[in-house]
């Protein structure tokens, strides 16, 4: 099972935070997932997009059931959601938490 995550309107931090500003921003985010992601015993990938693969096997060698894949991974979606509301950063003079889109 495959979770794709992106922040939406990730190019206008880019474009409107100073370098320094865009980093820490940014980092806080990758932070927050990757303990989620570590939490929950899936893998992570970051490519264009944070992606989060489970379910290929356990550590005991033993394969995911797909329904016990799907509801791990909804764990781990509904936990981004909510932990992304925890980052701030100020755009356009107003403080304001980043929006995330995610696909399973």
């Amino acid at each position: 099972t495959v979770l794709i995550c992106e922040v939406v309107g990730l190019m206008a931090y880019v474009h409107n935070l100073p370098g320094h500003e865009f980093t820490d921003f940014f980092n806080q985010i990758l932070d927050l997932f990757d303990e989620i992601v570590r939490e929950e015993g899936a893998t992570r990938i970051i490519d264009d997009s944070y992606m989060v693969v489970l379910g290929d096997h356990r550590e005991n060698g033993q394969q995911m059931e797909p329904a016990e894949q799907a509801r791990a991974m909804m764990c781990i979606a509904e936990r981004m959601l909510a932990q992304v509301q925890q980052v701030q950063v100020r755009m356009e003079g107003r403080m304001e938490s980043p929006r995330v889109q995610i696909g399973i």
